[in-house]
């Protein structure tokens, strides 16, 4: 199952990457994303190696971009990533407090998002 994780790096963000790390093989994190928590961000990208890492809250830098390259991850920046990623075909799930907002927001996302973790331990 491939996720897209956002909000990472807050408390519905940590439980859900601790499902995942307790489940090797079983789920592939697609994308990270955070509002502007950059460092912790990148630490999660390091160990989750995502295809994508997005700071909806901060302002393009490609200093920061080349350090979550080097990790592994494209970075990306604002809202419009956030959507793109959550909403993504190659996403079967995404968690996350966010993802409340970009469902009743954009009615077709909702059959690739949903706010609710507990998908993960079925």
């Amino acid at each position: 199952m491939s996720l897209a994780v956002l909000g990472a790096t807050g408390s519905i963000g940590a439980s859900t990457l601790d499902v995942v790390a307790r489940h090797p093989g079983r789920f592939e994190v697609f994308a990270l994303t955070a509002n502007g928590s950059a460092e912790r961000l990148l630490e999660l990208c390091r160990l989750h190696r995502p295809r994508y890492a997005v700071l909806s809250g901060a302002a393009e830098d490609r200093a920061l971009a080349r350090q979550f390259s080097a990790a592994g991850s494209e970075l990306l920046f604002g809202t419009a990533a956030l959507e793109r990623v959550a909403s993504d075909s190659r996403v079967n799930r995404a968690t996350g407090r966010p993802a409340r907002a970009i469902t009743t927001s954009r009615p077709e996302a909702a059959s690739s998002t949903s706010c609710d973790s507990r998908v993960l331990a079925s």
